[in-house]
């Protein structure tokens, strides 16, 4: 291989949510001016809600609230746009 470089793009904006979970891709989000995430319904991640029990209701409306913020916020990760950001100056 010569002169190998990675392209930016939102896999490495500081704009952008990386949802991971076992045995799935990830998911890329942008969060410019988004508001508050919720838990993102991960195992990976740990951020199922304990609420398996008999709490159905619970689990329901925050995977609810989950659907809700990351509609339309679904981006590529080698994609970038106007407003990318670099994470980091290297």
């Amino acid at each position: 291989m010569k002169n190998y470089i990675i392209q930016d793009g939102c896999h490495n904006c500081k704009n952008v949510f990386i949802k991971y979970d076992y045995e799935q891709c990830d998911e890329y989000y942008c969060i410019l001016n988004a508001p508050e995430r919720p838990l993102c319904m991960s195992n990976g991640m740990d951020e199922v809600p304990s609420a398996w029990d008999d709490k159905y209701n619970e689990w329901e409306a925050a995977y609810n609230k989950w659907e809700e913020w990351k509609n339309n916020r679904n981006v590529i990760s080698f994609g970038k746009c106007d407003l990318y950001e670099k994470i980091r100056g290297d």
